[in-house]
């Protein structure tokens, strides 16, 4: 989470570009005034016409055509794109916020900030941790998120003023999801199928909930009764004998959330990567082989920093395929906005108290009730970690726009030379949208800022 807050620095760089940009010779005033002068002692109606009708974009309401310019106006257009972005990630982290409280058993104003809810969440937590003997933890592998390929490919047909292409390969570091049913792709790396079932074998790793016939090992949370041999104690009633240790030899029926260290009788909960010795009713990721995939289907190159050919969604960064050097900041910050995260499944792990009691009561309905807040409100948590997630993307995106801005407008100030409409439109629309687009970054800085606390706080509180 340091990471994140840290990376709210990256904002000064396209605000100082931008400052740097206003005071450009290649627009000033003065040029605008000799290029109206010229035109008007050469008599020249049709263009003064044209001059007449040349109206400035208002970013301030949403427009990012300013300039009439390709690669400038897509440097706007990608400002509302984190403008947005963030208002986007800000709702979503303050319904996950509200979720939480809610599960909790905490009520919060409407109104109240992100922080304040946050606070009544992490208060209300340590009040259910009363009820477990030492710590809970909470294990899960970091969020994937998916960057559109498409929505690389659009914008930069939309920088470099070009219809958008056929769907094309483009590199991707990191895995390359594809359409279902298709062949297994050519890929230097690994391929794997992941598909569900209502219930198989499955010859891979399971995500989700694996019957189990007879008694076998779990590597998630069991869902019935444990069988231990007299090496381990029983986290919950011992239905056999326990010897001077605590031992527990025979049955043993688990408190909610306790693990098994014995065989498992009924079903076991997996997070992702775990082997199912049963029947997979969750989602299975394997091997295909040669076989068609029945599932998603993934390439992942063979070391971290190579990358894969993908047509589908990449599931990290995305190289941008041959752009030109105005638009390639454009492209790789658009690319970065569209990612969408997935929530990844988080796993508990605690030990109820001797003297648990929960809201009265310390039977077993109580410790079912106590364990049912308990995973919904660890579900809640993997949506705040996709949010923060998208938001150190946003963040990432915007780092790129300085340097966006200030290729696209040097670019554009070499090809106004002998085109009046665009030198007017330089002069006169991009001062004014430059300070639009800075008081916009500012505000996304603040919101981005705000959000980040937020999930630092909760993360602090948990120990993720």
């Amino acid at each position: 989470m340091r990471k994140l807050l840290g990376g709210l620095a990256v904002f000064t760089t396209p605000v100082a570009a931008m400052a740097m940009l206003t005071s450009s010779h290649h627009v000033n005033e003065s040029a605008r005034g000799a290029s109206a002068a010229g035109l008007l002692a050469a008599g020249e109606k049709g263009q003064l016409d044209e001059l007449c009708g040349l109206d400035c974009g208002d970013l301030a309401k949403g427009e990012a055509s300013i300039t009439g310019v390709g690669s400038i106006d897509a440097f706007f257009g990608a400002v509302l794109s984190v403008e947005a972005k963030t208002l986007a990630v800000e709702g979503e982290l303050k319904a996950t916020l509200g979720q939480m409280a809610g599960i909790l058993g905490v009520e919060v104003a409407a109104n109240a900030s992100l922080d304040a809810t946050a606070t009544a969440v992490v208060n209300a937590f340590a009040e259910f941790k009363g009820q477990i003997d030492g710590d809970i933890t909470f294990a899960y592998q970091p969020p994937k998120c998916s960057v559109n390929i498409n929505a690389t490919l659009d914008a930069q047909a939309k920088c470099e003023a070009k219809a958008t292409p056929p769907k094309v390969d483009v590199a991707c570091k990191g895995e390359c999801v594809a359409q279902a049913n298709v062949e297994p792709p050519a890929c230097e790396g690994e391929v794997k199928c992941t598909g569900t079932a209502p219930s198989f074998d499955c010859k891979g790793s399971c995500e989700g909930s694996c019957e189990l016939e007879g008694e076998l090992k779990c590597e998630g949370s069991c869902k019935g009764t444990c069988e231990l041999d007299g090496n381990a104690r029983c986290d919950g009633e011992c239905q056999g004998s326990t010897d001077e240790g605590g031992n527990c030899t025979g049955e043993c029926k688990l408190n909610a959330g306790a693990k098994c260290e014995g065989k498992c009788k009924g079903s076991c909960e997996l997070s992702a990567g775990a082997t199912c010795e049963g029947k997979c009713k969750g989602e299975c990721t394997y091997d295909p082989g040669e076989a068609k995939c029945n599932g998603r289907v993934s390439c992942t190159p063979g070391n971290a920093n190579a990358s894969v050919m993908c047509n589908g969604e990449c599931k990290g960064e995305v190289e941008p395929p041959k752009v030109s050097a105005e638009c390639e900041a454009t492209v790789k910050a658009e690319a970065e906005m569209s990612a969408e995260c997935t929530p990844p499944s988080v796993k508990l792990d605690y030990k109820l108290k001797a003297d648990f009691s929960f809201e009265g009561e310390a039977d077993a309905d109580a410790k079912a009730a106590f364990a049912g807040k308990l995973e919904a409100f660890a579900k809640a948590y993997g949506k705040l970690l996709a949010q923060g997630q998208k938001i150190e993307g946003i963040l990432r995106a915007s780092g790129n726009l300085g340097d966006a801005a200030g290729k696209a407008i040097t670019d554009a100030a070499g090809k106004a030379k002998g085109d009046f409409a665009v030198t007017f439109k330089l002069a006169s629309c991009l001062p004014g949208a430059i300070s639009d687009a800075t008081g916009k970054l500012s505000a996304s800085a603040g919101k981005l800022e705000a959000s980040g606390k937020a999930i630092a706080k909760i993360t602090g509180a948990i120990g993720g």
